[in-house]
């Protein structure tokens, strides 16, 4: 099961000290959600996890890493979006 998506935002928050402009909507709803299948007013979870990962490009190192494919997998199974 993967961890919510709440906890995964604090965790981008606490490393990525320089959050790019284009990235902080996402990150401020992902923080509000718990899965892929949750909606943030229009937009699902997925579509927050997918605009993250759209605009996260100059997060990088070892955690973003991690974080990214972490957020990735659960892009992929759709178990992880009910």
């Amino acid at each position: 099961m993967p961890r919510l998506l709440s906890e995964i935002a604090a965790e981008i928050t606490a490393d990525w000290t320089a959050l790019h402009g284009a990235a902080q909507p996402y990150m401020d709803a992902m923080s509000k959600l718990q899965s892929a299948g949750q909606r943030y007013g229009v937009e699902t979870g997925s579509d927050v996890i997918q605009g993250f990962l759209n605009n996260a490009q100059t997060w990088r190192g070892e955690v973003a890493r991690r974080i990214k494919l972490e957020l990735k997998e659960i892009l992929k199974n759709p178990f992880y979006k009910r």
